[in-house]
């Protein structure tokens, strides 16, 4: 019986956690388009409430539609896709000639009115600033589909990346968590006598390599390294914590075999 409850206790804490870790936001295309549709909607039912300015009004309206523009798009790139696909293989394919009429066509939207870039944080912070006014209620935020933990928005100056290191034979990997805000990270390694971290270069995927040869070839070396974040060209935010491999690279490759080259014999005069 104890351990039954022990359990059950041990189920309560762990849904407790995932309740709390999930925020308002959905999870996929089809929800998140349903949800500007009915945040834009809310947002006129519930001017008054919550104080709603135009021009905050305005700024959501233009941000939904600019998200709904990209939805549909996407959608209709996707059904594009397949649709040229078929035509394709009809026009490669089968013995006889015949006429299969013109290859499907593309037609996009017009695009919206162009919105200021980080649209999510931005909305995101609004929707922590509608929980907040006199007017709100549970009721309404039930209604907008805002109820659960607000979502934090990215903020570049305090963004640490996290990396890690797994070894193969040929080369040190190197991982890291590359989210949807940044470009990519530098990476400075420090290794032998050097006490400095110095730049290997930067990468825009979430793994890296570095197959450099050991200082003193056959000795495991180890290799400790730390990552920074980067936007455009600009670094942001904390240097990660050091995280390092022991690593013995591979001998070099034999020199190429001396050929045994003639006797030059002179010329008879």
């Amino acid at each position: 019986m104890k351990s039954v409850i022990k359990n059950l206790l041990l189920a309560i804490i762990v849904l407790t956690t995932i309740v709390k870790k999930k925020g308002w936001w959905p999870s996929t295309r089809v929800d998140q388009n349903a949800w500007w549709d009915n945040f834009k909607v809310k947002l006129v039912t519930y001017t008054t409430e919550l104080t709603i300015t135009t021009d905050e009004l305005d700024s959501a309206n233009a941000d939904a539609a600019m998200w709904q523009y990209f939805y549909t798009v996407e959608n209709l790139m996707n059904n594009y896709k397949g649709t040229l696909g078929v035509y394709k293989r009809n026009l490669l394919g089968g013995k006889i000639p015949s006429d299969i009429g013109a290859p499907p066509v593309l037609a996009l939207p017009a695009p919206p009115a162009t919105v200021n870039s980080a649209m999510m944080d931005r909305n995101f912070l609004f929707v922590k600033s509608l929980k907040t006014r006199d007017g709100y209620t549970e009721g309404i935020g039930t209604a907008m589909l805002i109820i659960g933990d607000d979502i934090a928005p990215f903020d570049p100056t305090e963004f640490t990346p996290v990396g890690k290191t797994k070894n193969t034979e040929l080369y040190i990997e190197g991982r890291y968590t590359k989210g949807k805000f940044i470009d990519g990270v530098e990476i400075y390694c420090q290794r032998g006598t050097n006490p400095a971290f110095i730049t290997i270069g930067r990468v825009n995927k979430a793994t890296f390599q570095d197959s450099r040869p050991n200082l003193v070839t056959g000795v495991p070396e180890i290799r400790i390294y730390k990552i920074k974040a980067f936007i455009g060209d600009v670094l942001i935010g904390n240097t990660s914590a050091p995280f390092q491999a022991t690593w013995t690279s591979p001998p070099p490759p034999p020199p190429p075999p001396v050929e045994d080259t003639p006797p030059v014999v002179p010329p008879v005069v």
